[in-house]
């Protein structure tokens, strides 16, 4: 009863927002969209019954105890499958990808309700309220950019041990005819709609090197160019750039700042390692798909002991100044 009830409100609100999405989106989903939506609930509804009827069985039905130790491990991976979820459509959508939703939805109930069913079913932010320009994917799909497949990918944590954890229960000897209902749509979900997004990330053109194609994050406006060496005062300026025109970040703060508030958005990798501002720009910098490739810092030295650009030391010799601290101020002036 409980899986017939909530896979057909699922149904229905991801019909009701289809009818009430802009033409940009309707273009890209369709009723097989509600569907796919619709069925994935079903297979994670249908996990979550599975674990309470070995519960049911152990405590009410006086069954073995095994039954109770497949309800504990079900139930931790359901568990710990969600918080998984969770995170990540905390940190890659309603963080990274704040600017790419529109405004005036987010606090319809319709938006809450489905940003609920995403802790648990990544699947629906497909129906999320996308911008026009927030589709960057240049194969066809549902999904506006790599984040969401991403995102929706990360149901992978509780399909597979599910399935395994199934198989378990049925080769100990524990046949009913539910358990291999509810393989069966675990392992369509597998082959069809996983595989279809990976040959997304894989095959999507915007992924191929060799071609000039815009950055597949949608923080970087900046053009990708060939390989070649680049000048870090070329990197800053594209990252600051980036901050003022997409983050809408106060360019009147100082670059410190500005770089701290921009990993708070994009959660940059070893943030705490990096032991001085170059490190900082460049790690920023890769987090937005801009360039950062270069052969040495001569061009940076050349510039930094220009007795014009570096600041005197206290005993007024502007000769081995620091570079980091030049860096610094030479930023804040582009």
């Amino acid at each position: 009863m409980i899986i017939a009830v909530t896979t057909f409100c699922v149904f229905g609100l991801t019909l009701f927002v289809l009818f009430d999405m802009d033409a940009h989106q309707k273009q890209r989903i369709g009723y097989l969209n509600v569907l796919v939506v619709t069925f994935a609930w079903l297979d994670y509804v249908g996990d979550l019954t599975w674990t309470w009827q070995r519960f049911h069985a152990y405590f009410v039905r006086g069954e073995e105890e095994q039954n109770l130790d497949f309800g504990i491990i079900s139930a931790v991976i359901l568990a710990l499958s969600t918080m998984i979820t969770s995170y990540n459509v905390f940190v890659r959508i309603l963080l990274r990808r704040k600017t790419s939703i529109k405004r005036e939805k987010i606090t319809s109930f319709a938006f809450i309700t489905l940003l609920l069913i995403s802790f648990t079913e990544p699947d629906v932010i497909m129906f999320f309220p996308w911008k026009e320009d927030s589709y960057k994917l240049e194969l066809d799909s549902a999904f506006p950019n790599e984040d969401c497949i991403i995102v929706s990918l990360m149901r992978l944590w509780e399909d597979i041990p599910e399935f395994i954890l199934q198989v378990a229960y049925l080769v100990s000897g524990n046949f009913d005819a539910f358990t291999v209902l509810n393989l069966g749509l675990t392992f369509i979900s597998l082959v069809y709609m996983v595989m279809g997004k990976l040959l997304v990330l894989v095959l999507d053109p915007g992924n191929d090197d060799s071609k000039d194609v815009q950055g597949s994050i949608e923080l970087n406006d900046i053009k990708k160019v060939e390989s070649k060496p680049r000048n870090i005062i070329e990197v800053i300026k594209d990252v600051k750039k980036v901050f003022r025109e997409t983050l809408q970040l106060d360019k009147e703060l100082p670059l410190a700042d500005l770089l701290e508030k921009a990993h708070e958005i994009l959660s940059v990798p070893n943030w705490d390692s990096f032991h001085n501002t170059r490190e900082k720009i460049l790690g920023v910098a890769k987090e937005m798909d801009i360039p950062t490739e270069t052969t040495n810092d001569s061009d940076l030295r050349m510039i930094a002991h220009s007795p014009l650009m570096v600041p005197p030391r206290e005993d007024g010799n502007r000769r081995g100044a620091s570079r980091h601290i030049f860096l610094d101020r030479f930023s804040e002036s582009i």
